[in-house]
């Protein structure tokens, strides 16, 4: 069902076993939640569980963390973040990191910038004219869940959906 690298580094895999898959059966009260498992794997021999403390990492260090491969730890980064004050260096280093080619970098600061609360719709209008589907499609979505939409904004969305090639993107406008 679902294979993750844990904080520990080592990969925890889930699994379920259903004699018969059907949803009438989940729907009519007929599961057995008895048969589900974790497994964690790891070297037998020689293997120490890393230690993942960023606590004490300032905002920039943090932000290095949005280009892990391991998503715990891009996810660890916005969670301390949260409870964190940005200074003018690290919005603007933010909104940099907005602009980056690699396309889980740009969603990480579109999130950050979200749970620090540095997230406008001036932010979300930009940021429907970045070059990957999931930023332009989380900003609408983030946009609208969280702020009052101006006319401004809206016209922009709306002259948007034409030229928008990415049906996500178009599902959320």
């Amino acid at each position: 069902m679902d294979i993750q690298v844990g904080p520990d580094g080592a990969i925890y895999v889930a699994d379920l076993y259903e004699q018969r898959i059907d949803h009438a059966s989940h729907y009519q009260g007929r599961v057995d939640n008895t048969n589900g498992r974790i497994y964690r794997m790891r070297p037998t021999e020689g293997w120490k569980p890393s230690s993942f403390n960023v606590n004490g990492w300032s905002n920039r260090e943090l932000f290095s963390l949005f280009k892990s491969n391991i998503r715990i730890h891009r996810q660890i980064a916005i969670r301390l973040l949260k409870n964190r004050t940005l200074s003018n260096t690290d919005k603007q280093h933010l909104h940099e990191l907005l602009n980056s080619e690699s396309e889980i970098v740009a969603l990480n600061a579109l999130w950050a910038h979200q749970v620090t609360g540095h997230f406008t719709l001036e932010l979300a209008s930009t940021a429907l004219k970045s070059p990957h589907d999931s930023v332009r499609s989380w900003s609408i979505r983030l946009a609208a869940d969280h702020i009052e939409l101006s006319d401004a904004y809206k016209k922009v969305l709306v002259s948007s959906i034409a030229t928008e090639p990415s049906v996500h993107v178009r599902s959320q406008m």
